[in-house]
């Protein structure tokens, strides 16, 4: 469980991105919801899984970050400019969901470019092999166009499959994060049923 964690949070991690000035206003967590008008996003816990915390989300970037051996210091700077609105997951790990929302930067100012660099940071990280799908799909989800990007990823016994969900907002990058095993697929595309949009 504990691997799995640190392979499921260690995407959160790639990113330096410098700040910007927008409207952004982060959402709210409670036990069993979290919504962000900023967003458009309403999420409803369903039985089975939890919302981790506050606290929860930064000790597990925080392993994410040892296990892929991040310099502490480019840690602390991601961690300045990428908010974990939420993340979910089973009582088993998986599936779960991570948003996250970045500030862009100067040569990562689009979706595209985000895409290149997201490939790159994957492909370069020596402790999970990761097998990245090279077409790109349009999608929509909950009312906002997204591309999404398909990998497969694997940690000692551990074999994920992932799916990014990316957009951008302002000057921000959103990015959704679902990671689940080939027996969990259905349970996903259920979890991905409990958002709706927050309007």
């Amino acid at each position: 469980m504990k691997k799995t964690t640190a392979l499921i949070t260690i995407v959160i991690l790639l990113f330096s991105l410098t700040a910007c000035s927008d409207n952004y206003e982060k959402g709210t967590l409670t036990n069993t919801t979290f919504e962000s008008e900023y967003l458009d996003l309403k999420f409803t816990l369903p039985e089975g899984y939890v919302l981790a915390t506050e606290a929860e989300m930064k000790e597990r970037s925080a392993q994410g970050a040892q296990l892929a051996q991040f310099d502490s210091n480019a840690y602390d700077d991601d961690m300045e400019n990428t908010v974990h609105e939420m993340q979910t997951a089973s009582a088993t790990g998986n599936p779960n969901i991570i948003i996250l929302v970045e500030k862009t930067s100067i040569g990562i100012s689009n979706v595209d470019a985000y895409i290149v660099n997201l490939k790159q940071q994957l492909a370069n990280i020596k402790e999970i092999k990761y097998e990245i799908e090279a077409a790109i799909e349009e999608i929509t989800f909950v009312g906002k166009s997204y591309k999404k990007v398909a990998a497969n990823a694997e940690f000692d016994e551990v074999k994920l499959n992932q799916e990014y969900y990316i957009r951008k907002q302002d000057n921000r990058i959103v990015s959704i994060i679902i990671s689940f095993t080939s027996d969990t697929k259905e349970q996903k595309d259920q979890l991905l049923s409990a958002f709706s949009s927050y309007k």
